[in-house]
């Protein structure tokens, strides 16, 4: 099962956003776990996500997360797409992705 971490700035709007794609997931069959928190408390997250999604809030940030976790594949979210809680289109990037990173 695959592991989705969104980080925003203070990991609430993300928190939202979960939710939103964790019923998107059920109504299409696919199995995934997605977690949102701070983009400040990562470090603290004890899952070891598959792909970490950034927030427009944060995805100023993105080479940074990149840089520091190299092992792993680091997304930004389109500010539009974020902001309108499209869960579908959000879930269909974040497959794609997560089917090129294997």
């Amino acid at each position: 099962m695959k592991q989705i971490l969104l980080l925003c700035a203070m990991g609430m709007s993300t928190s939202l956003l979960v939710r939103k794609l964790e019923k998107q997931a059920a109504a299409e069959g696919y199995e995934c776990e997605i977690d949102a928190c701070s983009a400040f408390d990562v470090d603290e997250f004890q899952k070891k996500p598959d792909l970490i999604v950034l927030g427009p809030q944060v995805r100023h940030r993105l080479e940074e997360f990149r840089d520091k976790y190299p092992e792993k594949k680091v997304i930004a979210l389109d500010t539009v797409l974020y902001g309108m809680m499209d869960a579908k289109s959000i879930l269909k990037i974040i497959k794609k992705e997560l089917e090129q990173a294997e």
